[in-house]
């Protein structure tokens, strides 16, 4: 059985097999965030919970709303403390 993760020997040569997946991949992250933003400028609330507090923060600082700014930034950091704490 052939090693394939990133702490192997021969890490490029995994990312070379996988590769072909990254354009799928920015294409679902980007669409993530359009539905976002559209969702959250019509119903001002965030469709899931990283990439749409990402999306409120930058229409808040977009539109020089300090609430929403406030409002995205202590949803990441809040996230980010638990990815910390978790572990």
């Amino acid at each position: 059985m052939k090693d394939t993760s990133i702490h192997s020997a021969r890490p490029a040569r995994a990312f070379y097999r996988l590769k072909h997946r990254i354009p799928g991949a920015v294409a679902l992250a980007g669409t993530a965030g359009f539905v976002n933003s559209v969702v959250l400028g019509f119903f001002h609330v965030p469709v899931s919970h990283m990439t749409g507090a990402v999306s409120r923060l930058g229409l808040g600082m977009a539109d020089l709303e300090t609430r929403d700014v406030w409002s995205g930034v202590t949803i990441i950091l809040g996230f980010l403390a638990g990815a910390v704490f978790a572990g």
